[in-house]
């Protein structure tokens, strides 16, 4: 008799496992089922850069920037490239590259590489002030004050004007270009 009643008890447990388990593949299917919905209405994220220092508050959407990540990017990148000393400007630059357009990446490391030769060759130090930042689609003017130094001397203070334009490419905002413009048509 004990072993009939352990045999219905047997055969009991057996079947609510088989409904359990019916029950957890059902709830499975559903939950990927909602993980594939979600991921087609929203679509892939966007890789966001993040400056060292954040100045604003931003936004960062699926087709859209807020300006304000835009002015701290292009202030991010100008104080790398042009804030420097001949010890510190290669890995200043290693640290910006990420940052570049894949596409304009060849143009920008030569205009870069040009830079920290003569930098060596001269042994100069820069130091950029920024005065202003004007935002304009993914178009950032600044208008800075380069000083130009050798051997803590100031050979040069001038007015600057930085432009940086940037590009949208596969959900990643890059440098596309870079370009600064002293007073008296010089271009460093």
């Amino acid at each position: 008799m004990n072993i009939e009643r352990l045999l219905q008890i047997r055969e009991s447990l057996r079947k609510q496992n088989h409904i359990w388990l019916g029950v957890s593949l059902i709830l499975a299917c559903a939950n990927l089922g909602l993980i594939l919905v979600v991921l087609k209405t929203e679509g892939h994220d966007r890789v966001v850069m993040v400056p060292t220092e954040i100045c604003h508050k931003f936004w960062v959407g699926r087709n859209d920037v807020d300006p304000a990540y835009l002015e701290d990017m292009a202030v991010y990148f100008a104080e790398r490239v042009l804030t420097y000393n001949p010890d510190s400007l290669a890995a200043q630059l290693n640290a910006v590259i990420p940052l570049m357009d894949p596409a304009y990446i060849h143009d920008l490391q030569k205009q870069l590489e040009d830079q920290v030769t003569r930098v060596h060759q001269q042994k100069i130090s820069s130091s950029l002030f920024i005065q202003s930042v004007h935002v304009r689609g993914k178009h950032v003017d600044m208008h800075a004050i380069l000083m130009l130094t050798v051997e803590k001397e100031v050979i040069q203070e001038t007015p600057a004007n930085v432009t940086i334009q940037f590009s949208d490419r596969e959900g990643r905002i890059y440098i596309q270009s870079f370009q600064t413009d002293l007073q008296g048509d010089q271009t460093l």
